[in-house]
């Protein structure tokens, strides 16, 4: 299989512990690195640079985005207790910038209406005065553009 080559971010590459065996060496490192990042593919290339090719044996994913290992819940207690584990405010508070907007503002979010931008880079929450994410947001040039209304205005009548 043929992987297309594509730009990666490795922040951090760190060798915890090395093994001999025979002819092999088997190395234990922990990665922190961009989305998207292959990592047998980087274990294969690293392999092929040094001149004894690579492969991956063992692979743990202990953090994705801003969510933690720590964070994550077991099979069995999804089985047992399969309710969410976090709100959509929760979740989206967790993955995007916030900002906060007055009632007007919140009205103009919630009916999908543009609003003055405000220099937050990517995609954001928009939330109202109690915490509530009425929208993600982006801005584009001077306004901003509904990538998800989450709380349209026809769910609050009034």
């Amino acid at each position: 299989m043929q992987l297309e080559a594509r730009p990666i971010r490795i922040d951090r590459f760190e060798l915890l512990a090395a093994r001999r065996r025979d002819q092999l060496i088997d190395i234990d490192v922990e990665i922190d690195c961009s989305s998207g990042t292959y990592i047998r593919a980087l274990a294969r290339d690293l392999g092929d640079a040094l001149g004894v090719g690579g492969h991956v044996t063992a692979l743990r994913r202990t953090r994705v985005g801003r969510f933690e290992l720590d964070q994550a819940r077991s099979l069995d207690d999804l089985a047992e207790r399969p309710a969410l584990s976090l709100s959509l405010d929760e979740a989206c508070l967790l993955m995007f910038a916030r900002r906060d907007l007055t009632a007007a503002e919140a009205s103009a979010a919630a009916n999908g209406r543009s609003l003055p931008a405000v220099g937050i880079d990517g995609v954001y929450a928009a939330c109202d005065a109690d915490g509530r994410v009425i929208a993600l947001l982006r801005d584009e040039g001077s306004r901003t553009r509904s990538v998800a209304v989450l709380r349209p205005a026809t769910m609050h009548p009034g």
